[in-house]
């Protein structure tokens, strides 16, 4: 039998071609009954069925950017991890949160949907020049068949929205048929409604009376306006259903039912919004009527009501995302309302754009053109000053000035790992070496919050166990969220509640700031030269060392702002308190090199792995200076290296900072520079190795090679968050395989090179602490969100892994 796989391409064209002549009528009847099913759906005149297909392109090609904004919200929610953080994150607040939190959050997420639907749905007759005019009366049939597709297209992100949540309340992989297939759902719930509820005699009339009201109120308060008058009328019929689904989610929901809820609640919201703002039956209208209705909607009141009800939404949507740009925090603003009125208020400009360069006055069209370019072109624009870690002078407390800039190892006290390094280690030969002579070198590997949060408590677990593991660890060499990981614990392990701290920073959401920095925000910061994180800082009452707030800073602020809640002993995860009022920010002034000489000897050394992007060097943030060079052979150090800046012994960055450039993954974040004197940009450790050995295994050579240490007596200990198995279950994209090879590789392949290596030389001396986050039982996504749920899988688990694992660790 012939494998038509194995045809040449050529041939099958070929043969496709035959096969559509031979069944030229058969696809003849298949088109005009597929015009006639869409005519029908959409209640267009009868005798525009000849005119679906061609209006439907035309409608595409026009509003492109409503297309792609619909497309790319689909891709975000069904095809990255990200999506399902989103839906997870909501449904969960849901859940932990009373009737009020579940009313509100209903009420935004009908909001935001509401503002994208009538970004995609106004039409700006006001813009329309008199040859738009001329040519909309003169294809009068075609001009309203056009708005009644829009209405359909503007109805579309509620699909995609309800889709979301139905299929993604789990980190799996959705198949790409299942949104056309769950977009029938909702016709056939939009039909139920239509005629199995709105035409009960009571609703209609309820509707009908109300309708009536609003009219009068609408003529004497609005001056007739009838887009405002059918908004309110809509905002009041959900606010009733609003209440009704938060009533039945608080008191009878079961917890495995709440994502569901909420897909039909917006898929029923959909159906409202179709029937009161979009639908009409208008199969039965003749030529001369439609003629009539495209007079109408260019006459003198409906462009003065389209003007009107257009800067209403334009207001709405340019003060919301000024909202979202100057808060301090977005912590409790879920992802899904950060999506929605981005995009809503992209569409709404591009769509603005479109039109001026519609006009006949020349300037006017130039100006919608460069609205257009700078649209295409604002998302790479990074001007110098961006994106970049600042330089802050160094200080110490405990060491004097003259120790803390020496540069030559024989004078210096504090300063040079080497000294640091059998400092730590003649404390850890002073401890009982009858019970444990080991000296633990502890790795970390990436992973988003889910590597930060597990990581943190193993070490938790180890230090439970194990009394002295702490005493006897010199040194953690981490990556990614690895790095954060490690930082939280060596910040917060003495606080009163270990676990309550941690739960309180990794419960957060920190996908909305970056998200958010990804679309808009660092656009417009880049675009307007910063001017804008001014007045933030300005709203805020925040100095800061950097010249734009940009997705990384506003990432770095809030994992502060979580952790110095923490520490402080705010219990409060209320929304004004996340978002208003973060605390005092007790990590300024916490400075990576200085914190390390401010707790000399007393805490392990910490190696934050990072890696440089033009040069493909693997990046060691060391907060000691590094006297041999044969140390880390052939790896960046910029916090010793004057490439970086002159002064760069004096100089030094944030804790926070360092643990944030191990974690840089695109596009969540941005790569990043040190100081403004390079052009050196750092990315997430695991591009080049993902599990932070390479470094570890440098430092054991060292000690070993010069007899610091046995070999015996070193114990690596990796803790991963991941199985981390080549997945070669199905083949990339032709276009995409190189770029899915690159970061495989590194993060994957690198990385289990090493630990084979590992395990090669130390043997049982080296111990993986592992999590098996591909079981379908205990999966839990990468990126920056935790539910509540996942942290009660990774407990347990961790708490497991440990104890199996514990007398090898001693031995």
């Amino acid at each position: 039998m012939i494998n038509v796989s194995q045809l040449p391409l050529i041939f099958t064209v070929v043969g496709a071609g035959l096969l559509l002549y031979w069944f030229r009528h058969e696809l003849s009847i298949a088109y005009h009954w597929m015009s006639s099913l869409i005519q029908r759906y959409s209640a267009m005149p009868s005798f525009s069925r000849g005119d679906v297909f061609f209006t439907i392109w035309r409608v595409i090609r026009l509003n492109w950017y409503s297309v792609l904004m619909v497309v790319v919200l689909w891709f975000i929610l069904f095809n990255v991890d990200v999506g399902s953080d989103i839906v997870i994150h909501y449904v969960d607040h849901l859940l932990n949160n009373g009737f009020s939190s579940k009313f509100w959050s209903l009420w935004w997420l009908f909001g935001c949907l509401l503002l994208m639907t009538l970004a995609i749905w106004i039409i700006p007759f006001f813009l329309f020049s008199p040859k738009r005019f001329y040519r909309a009366k003169s294809d009068a049939v075609r001009f309203y068949m056009g708005t009644k597709f829009l209405s359909i297209l503007a109805i579309t992100p509620y699909y995609v929205i309800a889709g979301a949540f139905l299929f993604r309340n789990e980190p799996v992989e959705v198949p790409l048929w299942y949104l056309p297939v769950f977009s029938l759902a909702g016709v056939a719930v939009f039909l139920l409604i239509e005629f199995k509820i709105l035409h009960i005699h009571l609703v209609s009339r309820f509707l009908n009376s109300a309708s009536e009201i609003l009219v009068r109120w609408g003529d004497k308060y609005l001056g007739g306006n009838r887009y405002l008058i059918i908004l309110i009328k809509i905002l009041i019929v959900e606010l009733i259903f609003i209440l009704v689904v938060a009533g039945l989610i608080n008191w009878f929901a079961a917890d495995a039912l709440v994502h569901i809820y909420v897909s039909v609640f917006v898929l029923v919201s959909s159906a409202f919004i179709f029937k009161l703002l979009f639908f009409t039956n208008d199969t039965k209208l003749t030529r001369k009527e439609v003629i009539a209705m495209v007079t109408a909607m260019t006459s003198a009141d409906n462009i003065r009501h389209s003007r009107h009800f257009y800067y209403t939404v334009l207001f709405l949507l340019l003060f919301i995302n000024a909202y979202f740009f100057v808060v301090p925090s977005l912590t409790t603003t879920n992802t899904i309302y950060v999506l929605l009125i981005v995009f809503a208020l992209l569409i709404v400009y591009l769509d603005l754009c479109r039109n001026l360069a519609s006009s006949e006055k020349i300037g006017i069209k130039i100006t919608g053109f460069m609205g257009i370019l700078l649209f295409l072109v604002a998302s790479v624009i990074s001007p110098r000053g961006q994106f970049v870690v600042p330089l802050r002078e160094y200080t110490s407390s405990s060491a004097s000035e003259s120790d803390s800039l020496e540069i030559d190892p024989k004078l210096n006290k504090y300063g040079f790992l080497e000294a640091a390094l059998e400092r730590r280690i003649s404390i850890i030969d002073q401890l009982d070496s009858t019970r444990n002579n080991n000296i633990y070198l502890v790795c970390a590997m990436g992973g988003g919050s889910r590597a930060g949060y597990f990581t943190a408590k193993i070490l938790q677990e180890l230090e439970r166990k194990i009394p002295d593991f702490w005493q006897r660890s010199l040194l953690y060499s981490t990556v990614s969220g690895g790095s954060v990981g490690v930082y939280h614990h060596v910040k917060g392990r003495n606080s009163k509640s270990y676990s309550q701290f941690l739960n309180h920073i990794y419960e957060q959401n920190y996908n909305s700031s970056a998200v958010y920095g990804l679309l808009l925000g660092d656009a417009f910061e880049g675009l307007f030269g910063g001017w804008i994180r001014e007045i933030g800082s300005l709203i805020n009452n925040k100095d800061s060392a950097v010249l734009y707030r940009d997705r990384n800073v506003r990432i770095r602020e809030e994992y502060d702002y979580a952790m110095n809640a923490a520490l402080a002993g705010e219990k409060s995860d209320g929304y004004a308190t996340n978002t208003f009022r973060p605390g005092i920010d007790i990590s300024r002034h916490d400075s990576f090199k200085g914190f390390f000489a401010d707790h000399v000897d007393t805490i392990p050394v910490h190696f934050v792995n990072t890696f440089e992007i033009n040069s493909g060097q693997r990046t060691v943030l060391s907060p000691f200076i590094v006297g041999n060079d044969s140390i880390f052979p052939n790896a960046i150090l910029p916090l010793q290296d004057t490439i970086f800046s002159p002064r760069i012994i004096h100089e030094d960055i944030t804790y926070r900072e360092a643990v944030n450039l191990s974690e840089l993954f695109p596009f969540l974040s941005a790569a990043s520079t040190i100081g403004e004197k390079s052009n050196h940009q750092f990315v997430d450790g695991g591009y080049f190795e993902n599990y932070g050995l390479a470094t570890a295994f440098d430092v054991a050579t060292y000690l070993i090679d010069n007899q610091k240490v046995s070999k015996d007596r070193i114990k690596i200990i990796l803790i991963k968050n991941s199985l981390q198995k080549p997945n070669v279950e199905k083949k990339s994209w032709q276009l995409i395989s190189p770029l899915i090879g690159a970061v495989n590789a590194p993060f994957t392949g690198h990385a289990n090179h090493f630990l084979e290596e590992g395990q090669n030389r130390f043997g049982r001396n080296m111990v993986v602490l592992e999590f098996d986050s591909d079981d379908k039982e205990t999966k839990v996504p990468l990126t920056r969100a935790l539910a509540r749920r996942h942290l009660k899988i990774m407990d347990p688990i961790a708490i497991r892994v440990v104890k199996e694992n514990v007398e090898s660790i001693k031995r």
